[in-house]
Formats: structure tokens, C-alpha cells, sequence
């Protein structure tokens, strides 16, 4: 089947999206990552991996150092500052397969 990370996995959204997809796709592999600690995003997701907040320069890098690690086929960004980090990034975030709304409709 493959594998999606969600990202913002301990709020409410993050953690929303990844039960519709446990639910929709049981059978793929379901990760998430937090700049936090794996509370409560462990209960829904199959692992729960550490990022750097959406402001760090350092968070498109990790980002998609980890979606590489994963063999991710679908990354799901959640939070404001992920997504406007995402879309200042040139080529979508060097070929991330991201799930977001276009840049273009971002406000940044």
C-alpha cells in the first residue's frame, strides 16, 4: 500500500488527519512528526517521529530527510508555519510529495 506522514501530529488537526487515514487506508503504514514529545499523537499514528518547528531553518531539510527515511508516498503538512515554509521552498520542497494547499493561496 505505502506510507503517509502527517506532520503536527500532537494537535488537532494533525492528529484528525491521521485517523481518517488509519481509517480510509488501513493497511498502509501511518507516521507522524511533532516538534514535541510522541503525547498523543502515539495512540493514532504508527510511529511519531521529532521535526523542527516550521520556522527553524532547518525544517524543509528534515522534513525531507525523514519522508526519505520513511519511503513516505504522501506527506500531509498541517501547521501555519509548515505549510508557509513549504511554499517558500523552489520545487516543491525538492520533491516532496506533499499534500497542501497550492502556495499560491497561502498568505505569507
Amino acid at each position: 500500500m505505502g506510507s503517509f506522514l502527517v506532520t503536527g501530529a500532537n494537535g488537532d488537526i494533525g492528529e484528525a488527519a491521521g485517523r481518517i487515514l488509519k481509517e480510509a487506508y488501513p493497511d498502509a503504514g501511518l507516521f507522524g512528526a511533532d516538534l514535541g514529545d510522541q503525547w498523543p499523537a502515539c495512540v493514532t499514528f504508527d510511529e511519531v517521529h521529532r521535526l523542527p518547528s516550521g520556522t527553524s531553518p532547518d525544517y524543509a531539510e528534515a522534513l525531507k530527510e525523514l519522508a526519505d527515511r520513511l519511503n513516505a508516498n504522501a506527506v500531509f503538512p498541517m501547521t501555519e508555519p509548515e505549510l508557509t515554509a513549504l511554499a517558500n521552498e523552489p520545487a516543491p520542497a525538492n520533491g516532496l510529495p506533499l499534500i497542501m494547499i497550492a502556495p499560491g493561496l497561502l498568505t505569507t
